[in-house]
């Protein structure tokens, strides 16, 4: 496409492929790696086991929306005979 001849030296060829970007990523890796660990820290000293420092698992609220509600209710007074529950608050 025409255009000046880059060197080995300019920060475009280095970017796109040179010496430079998986020592930049690797570097990169490791910061990430290292604000995940302590992240992960925190939690676990404010919401872990005090004996063990693992984070408890929290089921999910049972909570159900009204036009769910409304949903199994249809389905329940189609159906009849078969055994049906509605999940209990």
């Amino acid at each position: 496409r025409g255009g000046r001849v880059r060197s080995a030296s300019s920060p475009l060829l280095l970017f796109r492929g040179g010496r430079d970007p998986p020592a930049a990523m690797a570097k990169y890796n490791v910061v990430q790696k290292s604000k995940r660990e302590s992240s992960h820290d925190r939690k676990r000293r404010a919401h872990g086991d005090p004996n063990s420092g693992k984070l408890k698992h929290h089921n999910a609220p049972i909570a159900i929306s009204g036009k769910r509600k409304r949903k199994l209710l249809r389905r329940l007074n189609r159906v009849g005979s078969i055994p049906f529950r509605l999940p209990s608050y």
